[in-house]
């Protein structure tokens, strides 16, 4: 791995996720159980949605490479699909 570089491991729900036991989940008072939610649904979200954009990305990264093979000039990423 060249210097400065970092392994990119994929992240998981389980990975950010924050549990209760029942007993914690009790104290808590009614304004914080509905942000843990708010936060947990916000999270969930922001995983399904890199998920995609990783998809597209892979899948443009894909389409460039079996372009380059067939000699087209197309051998390079849109920006657009970048952002």
């Amino acid at each position: 791995m060249p210097a400065g570089a970092s392994a990119q491991v994929p992240v998981t729900f389980e990975d950010i996720a924050v549990y209760f036991s029942q007993e914690e989940w009790g104290y808590l008072e009614e304004g914080q159980k509905e942000l843990y939610k708010n936060v947990m649904k916000e999270n969930y979200q922001a995983l399904c949605l890199l998920e995609v954009i990783e998809r597209v990305v892979l899948s443009q990264l894909d389409k460039n490479i079996r372009n380059c093979h067939a000699g087209s000039d197309r051998g390079s990423i849109e920006p657009s699909i970048l952002l």
